[in-house]
């Protein structure tokens, strides 16, 4: 397996086609625009596993796009991508991440051992919780 980073707007047919079977076609052109740092992770064949994201909206930077196909789920990939965000912020002194996560118990779960807490500002959702993750 690999991991390819980068911070370009090209992305390959299996990425997107990942991407849309979650979202919208709108919201996937929007999202891929406001990329600010993207993880993809690939087997040997250079089939997407899986990928996410780091966005900065205004001020904040926000965690995006953790997905990982369904045959290659619960076998710690979520995990890696995670993991390779998190080092991404430490690595450039980011003090806090946010997270606008959907209110499925099985993802909120994860967010939580992840780290992230409930934000307070809850505005302008409503299928979703806006979490936050502190860094030292």
């Amino acid at each position: 397996k690999s991991l390819t980073t980068g911070d370009n707007n090209e992305y390959s047919k299996d990425l997107v086609d990942l991407m849309k079977s979650r979202k919208s076609v709108e919201r996937v052109k929007r999202e891929i625009k406001e990329k600010f740092f993207v993880y993809i992770l690939e087997d040997n064949t250079n089939e997407v596993i899986g990928f996410s994201s780091i966005i900065k909206k205004e001020d904040k930077f926000y965690y995006t796009w953790l997905q990982v196909k369904e045959k290659y789920q619960n076998k710690g990939y979520a995990k890696l991508l995670s993991n390779e965000r998190d080092k991404y912020v430490i690595k450039n002194k980011i003090k806090e991440i946010y997270i606008e996560s959907l209110l499925y118990k099985k993802t909120l779960s994860y967010h939580k051992k992840q780290g992230f807490i409930d934000y307070a500002d809850q505005s302008g959702l409503d299928d979703s919780i806006r979490m936050i993750k502190y860094f030292n």
